[in-house]
């Protein structure tokens, strides 16, 4: 079976769409603001007409890469693509800064990849075996478990939960929009046909991930993304002198493993993500070493131990995705509306009915880490160039991509003015500090959580309060008001250790 698999990825039209995804990946997330939320939302419109392993290999890739994209510029501009990729600023650019920008590079391309193989292999082996776990909960335990992806969005919110739990409830009351599924009435239509099938999940997310950052990008009256210019090519006596070799691979792997097993682990619980554990993960790797002075000076465990981990986590996040539907962050929310566009349901069903699908998928996720090699240590410091392109081309090129792919999915110009809508509600949200992911993933989560709770009240009627203490139930209740709780109590916490300060 894993031949076939595997056989299933061989083919020309999955591989050139894999290499046009890392291609994608790398360049977007090597440009400040964009990341591979960015290229997915982009791209999605694309696979429609694709198979859906190829779809979901192209968009795995895309994935990967975007990730390993942001650590690009963190290390030779001093300027993280990604919010994940903000610790290698502190070790990466000094290295720059030294002349051995081209290093820091490879030992963080390496420690991409091992970080990405072994939560690939995590996603492989293990996402089957929580699946199975999955069948023996009810629709109660599965609305509590729904939950939880949003409760923990939301208690992550930095600025403010208030504005965190409003952005969630605006994408559950949109996500209500169509025919109610139970009842067959329409719902909040105002009688457009355009919304009998709901607001179509593709225009949300290129307005409020794409369209919304060109905004953005066109009201800072910037020239370009970023003004500092990369480092000056270096002589190939000097280039040869920082390369790396397998003494200096054997020297790192320690902290590699550790981080890597660490951010899979991270990846796994919902909401907790790639700054978690790269924060993480640098801190263990300072205390344990022998010259923790090193660390924040240029160290290369430093940067091992941040690319591990944050590569690592995308496997790890994927695991609750495509057992639970629970996604761990605004990208794998992306990568839930994909896997939703492609008629897969999330789930036990997943690996036995649509087992020809989900299985190539995630060794493509095995596979796209060695493009990830290839791509960092041949052509990062070609990448990192174009956060220099004017944004006077840039900008067009990013907005004809998200009309197009607008107006195709349903062949509306309704779903454009959607789109437009969206992006002016995010770049409002923006400069209100109010958060757009747990709007996302509440909109894309809404309707099972709806369906999931309703057949919960059907089924169990007089028996659900007696139903909701039983120890699954109690238990995945408890876990949701700790997410939501805890964050406020912490607040309060420092609101007293401020007053006594005062």
């Amino acid at each position: 079976m894993i031949i076939e698999y595997i056989q299933a990825l061989l083919v020309p039209d999955v591989i050139l769409w894999m290499l046009i995804g890392s291609v994608v990946g790398v360049i977007l997330g090597a440009l400040p603001g964009l990341g591979p939320e960015t290229g997915i939302a982009l791209f999605l419109p694309l696979t429609f007409s694709l198979e859906p392993v190829t779809a979901l290999a192209c968009l795995g890739a895309i994935y990967i890469s975007g990730v390993f994209g942001g650590n690009i510029t963190a290390i030779l501009l001093n300027t993280p693509g990604t919010p994940d990729s903000l610790f290698l600023t502190w070790d990466g650019y000094p290295m720059t800064k030294r002349g051995k920008g081209e290093r820091a590079l490879a030992v963080s391309t390496i420690g991409a990849f091992v970080g990405g193989i072994v939560g690939s292999l995590a996603l492989l082996f293990l996402a089957s075996v929580v699946a199975k776990a999955a069948v023996a909960m009810g629709p109660l335990e599965m609305f509590l478990v729904t939950l939880i992806g949003i409760c923990v969005i939301v208690s992550l919110t930095q600025k403010s939960m208030l504005k965190g739990f409003m952005s969630a409830a605006l994408g559950f009351a949109v996500s209500f929009i169509g025919t109610d599924n139970f009842t067959s009435e329409q719902r909040f239509t105002f009688g457009r046909l355009e919304l009998f099938d709901g607001v179509p999940l593709l225009p949300v997310i290129l307005g409020m991930f794409a369209i919304s950052q060109m905004i953005m990008l066109v009201v800072s009256g910037r020239d370009k993304i970023t003004e500092i210019q990369p480092s000056k090519e270096r002589s190939k006596e000097e280039a040869k002198e920082d390369r790396i070799t397998f003494k200096d691979i054997r020297k790192l792997m320690g902290p590699m493993l550790r981080s890597s097993v660490i951010g899979t682990l991270i990846g796994i619980v919902p909401g907790a993500g790639g700054t978690t554990a790269s924060g993480l993960c640098y801190e263990i790797e300072k205390k344990i070493s022998r010259h923790p002075e090193e660390f924040g000076d240029g160290s290369e465990v430093g940067i091992a131990a941040i690319s591990s981990s944050i590569s690592a986590v995308v496997g790890g996040s994927l695991i609750p995705l495509i057992t639970l539907a629970i996604p761990g962050c605004s990208t794998a929310a992306l990568f839930l509306g994909a896997l939703l566009t492609q008629g897969l349901a999330p789930g036990e069903r997943l690996f036995t009915t649509n087992a020809g699908i989900v299985y190539p998928f995630m060794i493509s996720i095995v596979l796209s880490q060695f493009l990830l090699l290839f791509f960092g240590l041949y052509g990062s410091r070609y990448f990192a160039k174009l956060t220099t392109v004017k944004n006077s081309i840039l900008i067009p090129v990013i907005l004809v991509f998200t009309l197009v792919g607008a107006y195709t999915t349903r062949n509306m110009t309704f779903d454009v003015i959607l789109m437009l809508v969206f992006a002016v509600i995010a770049y409002c949200w923006e400069k209100m500090d109010i958060p757009a992911s747990p709007f996302v993933l509440a909109f894309v989560l809404g309707p099972s959580a709806e369906s999931r709770f309703r057949r919960a009240l059907l089924l169990l009627e007089s028996d659900m309060i007696s139903t909701l203490f039983k120890p699954l139930p109690l238990l995945l209740l408890t876990v949701n008001l700790l997410l939501v709780l805890w964050p406020l109590y912490s607040k309060w916490q420092e609101y007293r250790k401020h007053k006594r300060r005062v």
